[in-house]
């Protein structure tokens, strides 16, 4: 069954050039690797980025922004979401109302998002993240991010288009089906912006596993991870393709006319 509108669906791909995510049936969940990511992550410093890096980011910064103007264009609307919590409760029912209303809620970052070692909620902006500037994008008197922007094309492309729901296993495969709508150089700063930080928000070493070497944190509630400027390392991002049984792609330009898959 689809989770959008055909005619959303097929506007969205004509508008990123058919470049639509695909889903994940092939998948089994590494314990072991998501620790060593978590590990990975959480002895990373807050900024490791040098000029090389800061220009990843903001090629991912302009193709997020490319995705984001297209669900714009193909009829949805996107808007902050202002109230207490979280706009959803399910990602069952972050799908169904997306389909029958045609508005996404970003939950902001202003209202949840985690401040570095030293740092607290109110000066965690203070950084220089470029995921934390000011985007062109404003609505309803609040300007979104960029890493708003991101969150509204992680949801409806890897939860929406793709029925992932909110649980690690749910998260990883909305990671991939998203992931493969960017540009292969940019993939190891999409991972390190998502995947890493769901292993570290899951596995990291601020929670307690009651020594089952299988065993998700339960401390409550779970922070936010501190949010850094890295990419992750080569042999992560392999790593994070093996869980789908699969070899790392490179992105064709040549291939823009390629399938459009709907879950």
């Amino acid at each position: 069954m689809n989770s959008l509108d055909p005619i959303l669906s097929l506007a969205i791909g004509d508008a990123l050039k058919h470049r639509i995510g695909r889903g994940h049936g092939d998948f089994r969940l590494a314990p072991s690797y998501c620790r060593e990511v978590a590990r990975w992550y959480d002895a990373s410093p807050l900024d490791g980025a040098d000029l090389r890096v800061r220009d990843l980011y903001e090629r991912f910064k302009r193709e997020t922004e490319e995705q984001f103007e297209a669900l714009l264009a193909a009829g949805f609307s996107v808007r902050p979401w202002l109230d207490a919590g979280q706009p959803y409760e399910s990602s069952h029912e972050l799908r169904a109302r997306v389909v029958r209303e045609h508005i996404l809620y970003v939950y902001l970052t202003a209202s949840g998002h985690g401040p570095g070692p030293g740092q607290s909620v109110e000066d965690r902006d203070c950084g220089g993240h470029p995921m934390l500037e000011a985007s062109g994008h404003s609505v309803d008197g609040i300007t979104f991010t960029y890493n708003d922007l991101f969150r509204a094309v992680h949801d409806l492309f890897g939860h929406v288009m793709h029925p992932n729901t909110f649980r690690i296993e749910g998260e990883l495969r909305a990671v991939m089906s998203h992931l493969t709508m960017y540009s292969t150089e940019v993939a190891p700063v999409v991972l390190a912006e998502s995947a890493a930080q769901i292993c570290w928000f899951y596995y990291g070493p601020h929670l307690e596993t009651g020594g089952d070497p299988d065993g998700i944190g339960t401390a409550s509630p779970k922070p936010y991870p501190p949010q850094k400027v890295l990419v992750m390392t080569d042999r992560l991002v392999d790593g994070f393709w093996r869980m789908f049984k699969r070899e790392r792609e490179s992105f064709d330009e040549s291939d823009l006319a390629g399938e459009l898959v709907l879950a």
